[in-house]
């Protein structure tokens, strides 16, 4: 009889274990199986960039050979900004850091909902185009260090800047400023908000802020656009990121076109040569390392080109005013 009972006892122990292992909650499960992909996608992005299958990381390396040449007193900074093209710079390695982030959040039994939008998010970051998107704020940065000589991408004037986004001018480098991968926001004793960079991008002080710190307050009011403050942080940022992004960017988002001016996708008053400022022309092709994207190349007439960011709003012509405060990057829009 206590045999019989000790089995029944055994079968009960077993169909609760079932049981459990069949309520393993959706989300959760999702999440590992989005980590995997995460992993493969962090392979294929490093093989992507190790064999010039990045558009913008190739522009990235161009312009600071021609920084290093023209002027060679900015060589560090460009070598510096120029291993962002690889994987040894700050955007990829942001992304490793955060997917051991989330590789540790499953392991401690993080909420099952929030470890799925984390890993979803990040995900999308390790996109190709999303990648090559983001690119756009270090080759602008090479190409404000240049003083002009090179254009800009996706991005108009200082000065149509300043008239359509009331924008301040920070120096070369600002598009950086309130990225994760390149510094922090850090306060002083007396709860003023600043801007910190990272390490071996300290340099920039000399460039930004007229060799001040970029106070907080100042820079929400009047930030220049950038491609991760305006769309990469809510298109792919992590959650941390974006509750960050939107306590400073509900009202003050920036557009990137200017809505006062047509046929002016490049500055003409930056420096910008005169033979690159009449416009930019995008052809579609299809990358080797998988996903369609829009490239592009210098030229005139065009209005609409994109970096293959799977976005509309990320063409270079047409107004992208919000109904708040929204930044413009170009020119032309209708």
């Amino acid at each position: 009889m206590k045999h019989t009972s000790y089995n029944w006892q055994i079968i009960y122990a077993i169909l609760i274990l079932l049981l459990l292992s069949g309520c393993e909650d959706p989300n959760r499960a999702a999440a590992i199986e989005r980590i995997t992909q995460a992993e493969q996608r962090l392979d294929t992005l490093r093989s992507a960039l190790d064999n010039g299958g990045v558009r913008n990381a190739a522009l990235v390396e161009r312009y600071a050979r021609s920084i290093k040449r023209e002027q060679p007193e900015m060589a560090a900074i460009a070598d510096i900004m120029a291993k962002d093209a690889t994987t040894k710079g700050a955007l990829f390695k942001h992304l490793q850091t955060r997917l051991d982030e989330i590789k540790r959040m499953q392991q401690v039994h993080s909420e099952p909902k929030t470890l799925l939008m984390e890993s979803e998010s990040l995900l999308r970051a390790m996109a190709i185009p999303a990648y090559n998107s983001a690119l756009t704020d270090t080759v602008n940065a090479l190409a404000d260090i240049s003083n002009g000589s090179l254009p800009r991408v996706s991005s108009m004037s200082k000065e149509e800047e300043a008239l359509v986004n009331d924008a301040s001018d920070y120096g070369a480098g600002s598009q950086l400023v309130g990225n994760p991968a390149y510094g922090q926001w850090n306060q002083s004793s007396g709860g003023t908000s600043f801007w910190a960079w990272y390490g071996m991008y300290s340099m920039f002080s000399n460039l930004t802020g007229g060799g001040r710190s970029i106070l907080y307050n100042d820079w929400d009011r009047h930030r220049p656009y950038s491609h991760y403050q305006d769309r990469g942080v809510h298109q792919y940022g992590s959650q941390k990121s974006r509750q960050r992004a939107s306590s400073y960017q509900k009202s003050n988002t920036k557009s990137y076109q200017s809505s006062t001016r047509k046929g002016s996708t490049y500055a003409k008053g930056s420096g910008v040569k005169a033979r690159n400022a009449s416009g930019y022309v995008a052809s579609k092709s299809t990358g080797q390392y998988g996903g369609s994207s829009k490239s592009s190349s210098y030229g005139s007439g065009s209005k609409n080109s994109s970096y293959g960011s799977g976005s509309k709003s990320s063409s270079y012509g047409g107004s992208f005013r919000g109904s708040s405060s929204s930044r413009s990057f170009g020119g032309g829009g209708k």
